[in-house]
């Protein structure tokens, strides 16, 4: 029966879930800074064509 539930069982080994937190925090981090960058050259694009659009008129 243990071996059943011991991999519910290591729910409990904190220093493990505490590391996996940190991966999870860093990833998120990782995304966090991604979504900025991508947003960025986003807003340039768009700056650029509202640019150009208005050279044309």
């Amino acid at each position: 029966m243990y071996r059943k539930i011991e991999s519910e069982l290591t729910l409990l080994d904190y220093p493990t879930v505490e590391r996996n937190g940190a991966d999870v925090e860093a990833k998120i981090e990782t995304l966090e800074q991604e979504n900025q960058r991508l947003s960025y050259n986003y807003q340039l694009k768009e700056d650029g064509l509202a640019t150009l659009s208005d050279c044309l008129e």
